[in-house]
C-alpha cells in the first residue's frame, strides 16, 4: 500500500496524518519531538506501507525532523506554508483551522497534487553545515547593522556634520568615533590623536575633522553629551564583537567549502570559477548558491534560481468586460530570503564594477523604477548570463558583445 502523510511542524510537537490512495485516513496522531516518539511514528508508516512508498510532505524544507524522514527511505516534499492555508480554505467555508486540519490539507494537496511540491534531497554533511554558517553569518551581519544604526541614533544628532562623512565599515571611523565617545568634549580631541585615528586616509584629513568638530560643538551639551557617549561606547563594544565572530565564521564557512570542492568533480569546480567571474560575484554568493541552490545551478534551471531568489516578480492579473485590464507586477515575497540578500548584494556590487552594468542600472533608473526593483532586473540579467556561461562551460567575458 502507498502511503501520503502529511505533517504540521511544531517547535514542541507535530500532527502527523497519514492517507491511502483513496483518501482514507490510516493514521493521525500527535507526536512529540523526542526522538523516540519520532522513531515510533516513522516505524508506524513503514508498517502501513508494507513495501509501497511513503511520501510525507511538510512546510519545512530541512532540519531534523527532515534529516529522519529521509533517513528511513521516505520521500520527503515541502511547499509554503500560505499553500497549506489555500488548499485548507478550499474544502471549507467556515475558516476553521488546527494542526489537525493543516496536516490533512497537506497529506490532501501531496496525494493529488504532488507536482505542486519541491522534492528534498538529502545534503551530504558538509553542504547542511554550510547551510548552517550561511544563515549565521546573514544574522550576524543583521545584527552588526542594528549595532550601526543604534550608535547613529546616539550620535547624529549631535554631531549632523562629522556623522556625514562617517563609515562605520572602515576601520579609521570606528577609531575616529571611540576617539571621541571617549572625550569629555569632542571639539577640544589634541590633533596628534585625530591624525592617528585617520592615518592613511584620502577621503578626509585632520583639518576637516577638526572644523567638523567645531562646527558641531553647539550640538554637544553637558547634559546630552554623557549620555549619548555611554550609549556609543557600549554599542561600539558590542559592534567589535560582532565583527570578530562574523570573521570566525566566514574562515570557517571559507574552509568548508574548500574541503567541499576537494571531493567534487572537474565539472563542478569549473561552476564554480565560472559564477566567480561573473561581475560582482564574491564568496557570499558562491557560499550561498552551493548552499541552497546547488541541484538548480548544476541542472542549469534559471526559472527555479530566478523564483528563488526572489529575482522573478509576480503578476496579478483578471480579466473583465470588453478589454483585459492592466496586470500588476508586484515583489515577489515567497523566495529564499538569503539567497535573495545574496543576489541583492550581486547586483549592487555589479553596478558599482561593471561599466555595462551600471548603463544597464542607470537606464532602468531612468525609467522610474526603484532601486531594489532596478538590482532585481538587473540581477534577473545577470542569471541569464551565468547560466549561459554555466552550459558552454565558458567564465564571463566582459569583452564578448564587442567581439561578436
Amino acid at each position: 500500500m502507498n502511503v501520503v502523510a502529511g505533517i504540521d511542524w511544531g517547535t514542541k510537537r507535530h500532527m502527523v496524518v497519514a492517507v491511502g490512495e483513496a483518501a482514507e485516513v490510516l493514521f493521525e496522531a500527535e507526536v512529540g519531538h523526542v526522538g523516540d516518539e519520532l522513531m515510533s511514528a516513522c516505524k508506524r508508516l513503514q508498517e502501513l506501507a508494507a513495501g509501497g512508498y511513503v511520501r510525507v510532505g511538510l512546510e519545512r524544507p530541512r532540519g531534523v525532523l527532515v534529516d529522519l524522514l529521509l533517513a528511513h527511505g521516505f520521500e520527503v516534499f515541502a511547499w509554503n506554508p500560505k499553500q497549506t492555508d489555500r488548499w485548507r480554505g478550499a474544502g471549507s467555508n467556515s475558516g476553521a483551522k488546527d494542526d489537525r486540519r493543516d496536516a490533512a490539507a497537506i497529506a490532501d494537496a501531496l496525494r493529488c497534487k504532488p507536482d505542486f511540491f519541491r522534492r528534498v534531497e538529502a545534503d551530504r554533511p558538509e553542504v547542511t553545515a554550510l547551510k548552517d554558517l550561511v544563515a549565521a553569518i546573514d544574522a550576524k551581519t543583521r545584527d552588526m547593522v542594528t549595532s550601526k544604526n543604534r550608535i547613529g541614533a546616539a550620535l547624529e544628532s549631535l554631531l549632523p556634520s562629522l556623522w556625514r562623512v562617517l563609515d562605520l565599515e572602515t576601520v579609521w571611523a570606528r577609531e575616529l568615533v571611540k576617539l571621541i565617545v571617549e572625550a569629555p568634549v569632542p571639539c577640544r580631541i589634541r590633533r596628534n590623536r585625530i591624525a592617528k585615528a585617520i592615518k592613511g586616509v584620502r577621503k578626509i584629513d585632520v583639518d576637516g575633522i577638526v572644523g567638523l568638530l567645531q562646527r558641531d560643538a553647539a550640538t554637544v551639551t553637558a547634559a546630552t553629551w554623557p549620555g549619548a557617549a555611554v550609549m556609543a561606547k557600549a554599542e561600539l563594544l558590542v559592534l567589535e564583537q560582532q565583527r570578530v565572530a562574523k570573521t570566525l565564521l566566514e574562515a570557517h564557512r571559507d574552509q568548508l567549502m574548500a574541503n567541499w570542492l576537494e571531493s567534487q568533480p572537474l565539472e563542478a569546480r569549473r561552476d564554480i570559477e565560472i559564477i566567480k567571474s561573473m561581475p560582482g560575484a564574491g564568496t557570499n554568493l558562491v557560499a550561498t548558491l552551493m548552499a541552497f541552490a546547488w541541484r538548480s545551478v548544476r541542472e542549469r534551471d534559471r526559472e527555479y534560481l530566478r523564483c528563488l531568489g526572489g529575482a522573478a516578480p509576480v503578476t496579478q492579473a483578471t480579466g473583465g468586460r470588453g478589454k483585459p485590464r492592466r496586470a500588476d507586477v508586484v515583489q515577489r515575497r515567497a523566495c529564499n530570503q538569503h539567497l535573495r540578500e545574496a543576489f541583492h548584494h550581486w547586483g549592487r556590487v555589479a553596478v558599482q564594477r561593471d561599466k555595462r552594468s551600471r548603463e544597464r542600472y542607470a537606464a532602468l533608473r531612468a525609467r522610474g523604477h526603484t532601486h531594489g526593483r532596478a538590482l532585481r532586473q538587473l540581477t534577473d540579467g545577470l542569471l541569464r548570463v551565468l547560466c549561459a556561461a554555466l552550459e558552454n562551460g565558458q567564465p564571463y567575458d566582459a569583452h564578448y558583445a564587442q567581439a561578436a
